[in-house]
């Protein structure tokens, strides 16, 4: 059996991360261009996963942290003797269980709750933090609704695939003022993609 685990975090230049040729997770262009703007704001919020290093070999393998370290080097210039933490293993891996944490450490990480970015989030900033106009779609944002994306979802009877058609009708005896304090408290309504407000006189 072998010994449990434990980890500690450790000051390590950037550099002196070495790439595992089997990782099996890759990055597209503007996923990167978004961890470049992430790591530029935020630093490096959760550190670095290493394997200890075998004896006299230099340097730490890496188990999680790929993208980071090549987005940092690449697109945000940053020196490869810039030091970052790492979590380090109280002792070298095996090969199958390098293989394993490398895989739990991106899949065994949950995924967004549709209806929580839903009703929590604003679709402006879901875009501006990395998501892509057809990921927010699929969920259900209307992204050319100029107001609260997530207003037509909390409506009821309306999708972005039907139409409502309201049809107001009103007493042209009353006062000019009467009539416009009807269309002012229905102009929420008619901001709505899909709704069409009709009027009608009598």
């Amino acid at each position: 059996m072998s010994k449990a685990l434990s980890w500690t975090t450790k000051r390590v230049k950037l550099g002196d991360l070495l790439e595992w040729d089997k990782n099996p997770v890759e990055i597209s262009e503007r996923d990167a261009k978004e961890l470049a703007r992430s790591l530029a704001k935020f630093d490096h919020v959760l550190p670095y996963v290493a394997a200890a290093p075998p004896n006299g070999a230099k340097g730490l393998p890496l188990l999680d942290g790929h993208q980071r370290k090549a987005v940092e080097i690449a697109l945000n210039k940053v020196s490869p003797n810039t030091l970052v933490d790492v979590r380090v293993p109280s002792r070298v891996l095996t090969e199958k269980e390098r293989s394993e944490l490398a895989i739990r450490l991106r899949k065994n990480s949950g995924q967004f709750d549709p209806d929580a970015l839903l009703n929590w989030f604003e679709g402006s900033d879901l875009l501006d933090w990395g998501f892509a106009e057809d990921e927010l779609e699929e969920i259900g944002f209307d992204l050319e609704y100029s107001g609260n994306p997530t207003l037509l979802e909390k409506t009821e009877n309306v999708t972005p695939k039907k139409h409502l058609h309201i049809l107001i009708s009103m007493d042209l005896s009353e006062s000019l003022e009467a009539v416009f304090d009807v269309k002012e408290k229905v102009s929420d309504i008619e901001k709505i993609p899909g709704v069409e407000v009709l009027y009608g006189g009598n």
